[in-house]
């Protein structure tokens, strides 16, 4: 993605979709071993998901926007389930 037009780099959502993608990738298989949550509820998975890119797109929210919202975690998890279907509206749509 970056290839094209170079300057992506610096544009705030896609440092915020890398680094959360990261987070899912790296910091959520982590999260699965210390808290084993999707043993224990059904947003167990959602939360790990949520907080795994919570952690990793921290630093990046603090340092350009200066808050960060405590309940992002929860609605996040709450509203996860929802994308598959919507991403399969929208290409049903798009055609």
């Amino acid at each position: 993605m970056v290839i094209s037009p170079p300057f992506l780099i610096e544009d705030i959502g896609f440092q915020l979709l890398f680094f959360a993608t990261a987070g899912i990738l790296y910091i959520q298989p982590v999260l699965s071993n210390v808290f084993r949550l999707k043993k224990v509820s059904i947003l167990g998975e959602a939360i790990e998901t949520t907080l795994s890119a919570q952690i990793a797109t921290t630093p990046i929210l603090l340092v350009n926007f200066g808050t960060l919202s405590l309940y992002s975690v929860a609605v996040n998890a709450l509203v996860l389930w929802t994308v598959p279907f919507l991403t399969i509206i929208g290409g049903i749509f798009l055609l």
